[in-house]
């Protein structure tokens, strides 16, 4: 069947994923989705680490008359932390320009041009204040060819966490850098070796199969994070759902691996998904602030359980369902958004 043989190429997508454990070396009041925050540091980082030193520095800041005369800034590090200028790469392949901007991958063909990697910070809804010796850790996944990248992304961390994280400037250290696909430390701070290259696992080797008869499954959905889906009016259908994890899978597969062919029409992905749907997702109002915009962008979605049942397809939805629970859904997934949990229950239960 079409159907399945495009769902076992997008299961071959190979992923890493990096648990960071940084400690923090004086007390820091946190809140919030701290996932734009940690993306953020890590990427003004990364300028430094991940660039080969060709790059050119582009004055964002309008002319300021001094005495007569204009005058900007030219410290590339002063900029930084103003977040006034941004580089622009002249040089092929630069290894910031592909692992943070995202720049040089594929894009002919695409609807959706998704980051190699995603961020997955804690959530504190409420105020939580860390004391000196306290641990912080967060998820970062990388997808395909784009792992090659994981020491870059250390190596950014450890020098984003000494110049300190949040507007309060609070310094940490990353203690540890575990590899989940293996359980092995990629970086101790301990053992003051250099970040190692980090293993990856398909996404199919990651997903638990399904074991007996599965014509009368039942699939909960939690989402943590608001989903943002673009036209998305109230709550989801599973198709909705579906395709969304389609888009983005099939793009990532084909930007990070190798070019692949969408064999479904969106008539073909409706009839796969027809389902019951019960639950609602409620609607989540927050924001986050955009350095390189020098503005707040909103990340207004729905947040809470939906449980689907009398799917047509179980198998083929589960698993779809499944890889989007691995690589997030909707728009500013690279950013922790649009992250759930699929959980298999019996119907009525």
């Amino acid at each position: 069947m079409i159907h399945q043989a495009y769902l076992h190429d997008l299961l071959s997508l190979p992923i890493s994923m990096l648990r960071f454990t940084l400690i923090a070396e004086q007390s820091v009041t946190l809140s919030g989705d701290l996932s734009s925050m940690l993306r953020g540091a890590m990427g003004w980082a990364m300028s430094d680490v991940g660039c080969l030193g060709e790059c050119h520095w582009i004055d964002q800041q309008p002319a300021q008359k001094t005495g007569g005369s204009r005058h900007t800034s030219s410290s590339p590090h002063q900029s930084r932390r103003s977040h006034q200028k941004s580089k622009e790469c002249t040089v092929p392949r630069c290894p910031y320009a592909r692992s943070f901007l995202g720049e040089g991958w594929l894009r002919e063909g695409l609807r959706v041009f998704p980051a190699s990697y995603r961020i997955s910070g804690p959530i504190y809804d409420v105020d939580r204040t860390l004391s000196c010796g306290d641990e912080l850790t967060f998820t970062l996944t990388l997808f395909g060819e784009g792992a090659v990248y994981a020491p870059l992304w250390i190596n950014a961390m450890i020098k984003a966490a000494t110049m300190g994280l949040t507007r309060q400037r609070a310094p940490f250290y990353v203690a540890d850098v575990q590899d989940l696909m293996d359980g092995e430390s990629l970086y101790r701070r301990e053992l003051a070796y250099p970040p190692r290259p980090a293993g990856m696992l398909e996404l199919g080797e990651l997903i638990n199969p399904i074991w007996g008869d599965s014509s009368s499954l039942c699939l909960k959905v939690v989402f943590h994070t608001p989903l943002l889906l673009k036209n998305l009016k109230g709550t989801p259908s599973l198709s909705e759902i579906v395709r969304s994890v389609l888009r983005r899978a099939h793009a990532l597969h084909n930007r990070y691996l190798a070019p692949l062919e969408h064999p479904l029409s969106g008539d073909e992905i409706d009839a796969l998904s027809r389902a019951s749907i019960s639950g609602e997702l409620t609607r989540q109002s927050r924001e986050r602030y955009s350095s390189s915009h020098q503005r707040k962008v909103p990340q207004n979605g729905g947040v809470g359980t939906l449980s689907f049942s009398q799917l047509s397809a179980p198998d083929w939805v589960y698993y779809v369902l499944c890889i989007g629970q691995w690589i997030g859904i909707g728009q500013q997934a690279n950013l922790g958004l649009g992250r759930y949990d699929v959980e298999v229950v019996l119907e009525g239960s």
